[in-house]
């Protein structure tokens, strides 16, 4: 059976360098269409951000809870040797306070 489609998203960031603890605790699944993540989850700066693919092989980043519906699109038609460099465009790390 193939992988579900969020799971090759994850992969893919992962073989780019994506450390997802450095993005606070993470929680993450599987959309239809694509892969689902809320950043810095329980915290002030909570974030609901959605990867999806597009038919064409490029991938779009959206922000907001629906991926289909509700969210911004951050950015479209992203090469896959790209998508983590973008994600961190839009995403980078925040220092942490102690």
């Amino acid at each position: 059976m193939p992988r579900n489609i969020g799971t090759q998203i994850n992969e893919v960031l992962k073989a780019q360098g994506w450390k997802h603890w450095e993005y606070g605790r993470v929680s993450s699944y599987s959309t239809k269409i694509g892969f689902q993540m809320q950043l810095w989850a329980y915290s002030k700066d909570v974030t609901m951000m959605n990867i999806n693919r597009n038919e064409d092989g490029t991938y779009h980043i959206l922000e907001g809870i629906n991926a289909m519906s509700t969210s911004v699109i951050l950015q479209d038609n992203i090469a896959e040797e790209d998508l983590f460099e973008v994600f961190q465009t839009h995403y980078p790390i925040k220092e942490k306070v102690l």
